[in-house]
């Protein structure tokens, strides 16, 4: 998804999760704008959230071709999705990778795509959490 989608409090809630997963990393999209200036400042807030080892768990990716993209993906254990505003084709390519994708809907239109992703396959009462809470916990 998109670095405008990340909101400080989801990003807590990840390295919430990144803490009670061992060897687990957070695996980003680098954007070739202000991507390796963003990632450093990721890194530098999980460090200050707690996350030991901040550096080599949160891994960058840079832009590369849809094909690669997909095949990227397809080594991923889980997907979390952003919110309030969802990953919309960020979800849809996981699935159909083979990536589960954890959603927590919200009321808009744009924070319900991933539910309905999620519906069409069978999984909305599976993946999709109904707090931040709730989210960690799946």
């Amino acid at each position: 998804s998109k670095p405008f989608k990340l909101m400080p409090h989801l990003f807590a809630a990840w390295i919430r999760i990144l803490q009670r997963v061992d060897n687990s990393v957070l695996w980003i999209m680098e954007y070739p704008e202000g991507g390796k200036e963003a990632m450093g400042n990721l890194r530098n807030e999980a460090t200050r959230l707690g996350l030991k080892g901040a550096a080599t768990r949160i891994v960058a990716t840079p832009l590369i071709s849809r094909h690669r993209h997909l095949l990227v993906k397809a080594h991923a254990h889980l997907l979390l999705d952003t919110t309030p505003y969802n990953g919309h084709l960020t979800v849809a390519e996981a699935l159909w990778a083979g990536v589960p994708a954890l959603t927590l809907p919200g009321a808009r239109l744009a924070s319900r795509v991933s539910l309905s992703l999620l519906t069409s396959l069978g999984l909305q009462g599976v993946l999709s959490a109904r707090s931040l809470s709730d989210y960690e916990d799946l």
